[in-house]
């Protein structure tokens, strides 16, 4: 009788006085002080048995280190007890939030109503509340209630378990989501900078270190969550493995990456079999994960395996990264330092799935935490890599090339009387060459001018001087005709004269411009008045504008324009046909028009109308050599003026000098060049 005595104040002793009360200020509340634990080895035991007296008796208050039970790897179910009730002025809906992905199975037996069977195994649909976690939905009293949990996990199992007030969990998982997003973000633009980087440079470690990104991320994403949520939400049966299988691919491809950069097979021959060989202890994890799809593999097993692993890895490549160092690599300190956090990382999430280390946020997340460093200052490791073979690359391309420059120097000095000689003779001949075309050239151009343009003149002086001598033998008196023919003669072979020296002139900035103030009808009247011998057989009218007075230009310049518009006039209109003078205004511009009704021009010819040497017609008999009309454009572009010109076929031609008013452009004496 007294052993059941004392059996009996043992089990109250064991039980919990009173159940945790939540009150109306309380917004999150860690159940952990209050939780009770029943470890069930061969996970036989139901929501019956546990209930019972006998079962009952046997729930402890567990040691907890930090802020949430840890049970590490165990293949044993685990039952919590939860005794809670509310404050009388405390709302009664509240969430129990239970922070761990990686739950084979999750049931939730609450006071009254149906149980809630959850977990990795089960439906996404299966859960209450759309959770990258679990959370529950529960209703407090203001008496004690019990809640029971039943969890089993292939990882180490975690129960970080909190009461939440529904709009502070609300709340909180919006911080914590963009957290998450500037996590992801982050990974997702150094991914797709180093697969840029490998496409544009084609060099191997950036896309080992791109896959072990995006491997990383994704083993990451599946561990808090959000890979069974949004990625694979109706493959349960992977999201059980996804977070091995996706770290141990990420670590294969982080010892490929840093045997890579490091270059271990050449500087630590012996660490590289070693690290090699984790390697493939990491491969064979990875492909046991896969392989547990489909066969019955001990993942728990596979789980250690990596964990242990990890150390090891962490070991080798943070000695490998030293050595480097301390031969000289710079680049290496980057990926020490960067390495160093991970490893630290690694070592610590290790610690705390083995049980070693207290749980709480700090160490949950300690691998995303160290990750986000390392992942940061391995790029700056791999931008140190191109920096330094980029400056590689300028100081060979600088040896070469003063290695070029010597052996050119040595050629130059065994060869320098040749080359120089050589040298010497070739710009000799180039020099000699050059005058002897341009003496072809004016030899040609000459030659084609006197042919073509100075024999009729010469024909008439010639015709007038015979006719001359027949008067005078016959005694017949005309000399004054003849005399006036042989003027004419003369001045058309003047002016051949003038317009070739013109346009030599100003192809060779001979002339400048010396503005001077003139009155504009007055000058155009002694310039019709001067080229009376042009007009003769056509009537000519002078229309002036009333706002026209003065302009500001170099007179001569403006007369061998005006003249050769004027001849051009004559010599392509009829005889008798009109010819037009007039004077007009634009807002900032006067212009000068000559206006003809002669054959007109077509409009493909027009944009070549100004070019030298350029005629209409060259086999007509007009005589001209094709310069008159690339003067006057040259003329009228060094006063900063254009030559507009309308016209078409069988209807005449009007060309119009326009040039700035006097109030606009303050001509100043300048260089006539040719633009």
């Amino acid at each position: 009788m007294t052993r059941y005595i004392f059996l009996f104040l043992f089990c109250f002793w064991l039980s919990p006085a009173v159940a945790l009360e939540l009150h109306v200020q309380d917004t999150q509340v860690n159940l952990a002080a209050v939780v009770q634990v029943l470890e069930d080895p061969s996970g036989q035991l139901g929501i019956d048995d546990v209930r019972s007296p006998q079962m009952a008796a046997l729930f402890k208050s567990p040691a907890i280190a930090g802020s949430d039970l840890n049970f590490g790897y165990t293949a044993s179910a685990y039952w919590l007890r939860l005794p809670l009730r509310r404050a009388d002025a405390a709302q009664p809906n509240w969430l129990l939030e239970i922070a761990f992905a990686k739950f084979n199975d999750l049931d939730f037996h609450p006071p009254q109503g149906p149980p809630v069977l959850t977990g990795t195994q089960r439906p996404l649909s299966s859960r209450p509340v759309f959770h990258r976690f679990f959370a529950f939905p529960v209703e407090l009293t203001t008496t004690d209630q019990y809640f029971y949990i039943r969890a089993t996990s292939s990882y180490a199992l975690t129960l970080p378990l909190v009461a939440w007030h529904p709009q502070a969990f609300d709340s909180f998982q919006q911080r914590v989501l963009i957290l998450q997003a500037l996590y992801t973000g982050g990974l997702l633009s150094l991914l797709l900078y180093n697969l840029l980087l490998f496409f544009s440079l084609r060099d191997r470690r950036f896309l080992l270190y791109s896959l072990y990104v995006l491997c990383f991320g994704l083993g990451i994403a599946a561990s808090n969550g959000y890979g069974r949520l949004f990625m694979w939400p109706e493959w349960a049966a992977f999201d059980e493995i996804a977070q091995g299988a996706l770290l141990s691919t990420a670590a294969l491809f982080a010892t490929q990456f840093a045997s890579n950069f490091l270059q271990t097979r050449l500087r630590t021959p012996r660490l590289n079999m070693v690290l090699r060989l984790s390697g493939g202890i990491f491969l064979v994890i990875g492909v046991g994960m896969f392989s547990s799809l489909w066969w019955t593999l001990p993942v728990q097993l596979l789980y250690k395996l990596l964990m242990l692993n990890s150390m090891i890895m962490g070991v080798l490549i943070f000695v490998s990264g030293w050595r480097a160092l301390r031969s000289g690599d710079r680049s290496a300190r980057f990926f020490v330092l960067a390495w160093s956090l991970l490893w630290l990382g690694v070592l610590l999430a290790a610690m705390r799935s083995f049980g070693w280390l207290p749980t709480n946020p700090v160490t949950s997340y300690i691998l995303q935490i160290s990750s986000a460093f390392e992942m940061l200052l391995l790029s700056l490791a791999l931008a140190e890599i191109i920096h330094t073979e980029r400056l590689a690359r300028e100081q060979s391309q600088l040896q070469a090339l003063e290695a070029q420059r010597q052996l050119v120097e040595m050629l130059k000095s065994s060869e320098v009387t040749l080359e120089c000689a050589v040298q010497e003779r070739t710009e000799q001949l180039k020099v000699s060459l050059a005058q002897q075309n341009e003496m072809l050239n004016q030899y040609v151009r000459f030659g084609s001018l006197i042919s073509h343009e100075f024999r009729n003149p010469l024909a008439i002086i010639s015709g007038q001087l015979s006719v001359i001598r027949k008067e005078h033998e016959n005694g017949v008196d005309r000399i004054g005709q003849r005399v006036a023919a042989i003027g004419s003669a003369t001045k058309r072979l003047t002016r051949l004269f003038e317009k070739w020296l013109q346009s030599d002139r100003l192809r060779g900035n001979l002339q400048t411009i010396s503005p001077s103030l003139i009155r504009l009808q007055e000058w155009l009247l002694r310039t019709v008045e001067a080229n009376a011998y042009l007009l003769i057989n056509h009537p000519v009218t002078l229309r002036g504008a009333d706002g026209v007075q003065d302009l500001w230009v170099d007179e001569s310049l403006l007369e061998i324009a005006v003249t050769n518009l004027l001849e051009n006039a004559c010599k392509y209109s009829p005889p008798d046909s009109a010819i037009a003078i007039e004077t007009r205004e634009q807002a900032d511009f006067v212009g000068i028009a000559i206006l003809d009704q002669g054959c007109g021009i077509a409009s493909d010819q027009q944009g070549l109308i100004f070019d030298e040497f350029f005629r209409v017609s060259p086999e007509s008999n007009v005589m001209g050599m094709g310069l008159g009309l690339s003067i006057v454009a040259r003329i009228v572009t060094a006063h900063a003026g254009h030559v507009e010109l309308r016209s078409a076929l069988g209807q005449g031609s009007c060309f119009c000098i326009w040039l700035p008013r006097l109030s606009t452009i303050p001509m100043q004496q300048s260089n006539f060049t040719q633009d």
